[in-house]
């Protein structure tokens, strides 16, 4: 866990501020953003990794989000104790209706407050979100 908290800090926090500089100078899609710096193909390839990622990390953290819906529901509702008990979390996941319905809860939260997103700097989500990580999610968005 040290190790993962080590790196996390170092190159994934590099790293996002090395793709949101680049978009942001170039003002276009990954492809496109690393495309402009050179025709090679290894440039290319780096554009296409920087769009697909993503495309293969939400459905994850999504399904991890419902996961959170859940138990905050079954905490706020009073079943501390239930949830707590030993194979609550296997018989959860093994219902599909209940872990669709958690996951595509979780998902319409995230839509609904992606599309209200306001675009003014003096807004909540403005004080809640840094600058870096709102450029990222409007980038996601476009795609």
């Amino acid at each position: 866990m040290l190790i993962y908290i080590i790196l996390a800090l170092t190159f994934g926090y590099s790293m996002i501020v090395a793709e949101t500089s680049i978009g942001r100078m170039t003002g276009k899609s990954p492809v496109g953003a690393f495309h402009s710096f050179g025709k090679a193909k290894w440039l290319s390839f780096g554009g296409w990794i920087n769009a697909i990622i993503p495309i293969l990390i939400v459905p994850y953290y999504s399904v991890i989000g419902g996961w959170v819906i859940k138990y905050l529901f079954e905490y706020m509702t009073g079943h501390a104790g239930t949830v707590a008990e030993d194979g609550y979390f296997s018989s959860f996941i093994s219902s599909g209706a209940a872990t669709e319905i958690c996951f595509l809860i979780f998902v319409f939260i995230t839509l609904a407050i992606l599309v209200t997103l306001p675009e003014k700097k003096h807004s909540i989500w403005h004080e809640t979100f840094t600058e870096e990580r709102l450029t990222l999610i409007r980038m996601n968005i476009r795609r």
